[in-house]
C-alpha cells in the first residue's frame, strides 16, 4: 500500500513537470532580447566590439533523459544578424538539457558564423529563468571571460510551426515605384 502511494505521488509530480516540455518537439522562434555580442567582457577592460539582435529559429526534438535531465537535440539553428556591416547567417546544432525539479539547464551548440569554421558554444549549468516551454539562456565560447563571442537566446514555440527572420529590403533592391518595408511577412497576395 505504501509503495503504490509513493508511485502515485511520483507520477503526480512527474505529470506536473513533464507537460511543460511536451511541446518542445517543435520549431522555436527567437524573441526580443536574443542577441549576439563579440568583444571584451570582465575582467578585461575594453568595449564590446560587435553587438546585434538575432532573428531566426531553432528546432528542439526530445531525445530521452540522462542523469535526471530531459535531453533535447537542437537542430536546424538558423539565425540572422548584422556582423561587420553585413547580414550574416549563424547555423548549427547541439544539445539542450533541463532538470525542472532542480531548475537547472544547459545549452551546447556547434555554430558557424557566416563562412567561418564551426565553433563550440556552451552555457554551462545555469538556472532556468523562464517557465517552460520558453527558453532564456546565454552561450559563449569562453564563459564570457575577456575576449569572447556570446549569444543570448530568448525563444518560444513558434506559432504555426515556423517564424522566419524579418524580411528586409535594402535601398538598392528598390524599383522606382516600390516602398521599403521593414518587418515580418504575414500575408502575401497579388492581383492582376
Amino acid at each position: 500500500m505504501i509503495r503504490s502511494s509513493a508511485i502515485l505521488g511520483f507520477a503526480a509530480v512527474f505529470a506536473l513537470v513533464r507537460p511543460a516540455f511536451a511541446d518542445m518537439g517543435s520549431v522555436y522562434g527567437l524573441e526580443k532580447g536574443s542577441r549576439f555580442e563579440q568583444g571584451c567582457f570582465a575582467p578585461c577592460m575594453c568595449p564590446v566590439l560587435f553587438q546585434d539582435d538575432l532573428r531566426g529559429r531553432l528546432v528542439l526534438i526530445p531525445f530521452g533523459s540522462e542523469n535526471g535531465y530531459d535531453v533535447f537535440q537542437v537542430l536546424d539553428v538558423r539565425w540572422m544578424m548584422l556582423y561587420m556591416g553585413t547580414e550574416t547567417w549563424v547555423q548549427g546544432s547541439g544539445t539542450y538539457r533541463v532538470n525542472m525539479s532542480l531548475k537547472l539547464q544547459d545549452l551546447e551548440l556547434d555554430l558557424a558564423i557566416g563562412g567561418q569554421p564551426v565553433e563550440h558554444y556552451d552555457s554551462g549549468l545555469v538556472p532556468v529563468r523562464v517557465p517552460p516551454p520558453n527558453l532564456e539562456i546565454t552561450i559563449s565560447q569562453h564563459g564570457m571571460y575577456c575576449y569572447d563571442t556570446v549569444f543570448t537566446v530568448n525563444a518560444t514555440p513558434a506559432p504555426d510551426g515556423f517564424r522566419p527572420p524579418k524580411l528586409q529590403f535594402q535601398q538598392n533592391d528598390q524599383p522606382k515605384d516600390a516602398v521599403i518595408t521593414w518587418g515580418r511577412l504575414k500575408n502575401l497576395w497579388t492581383s492582376d
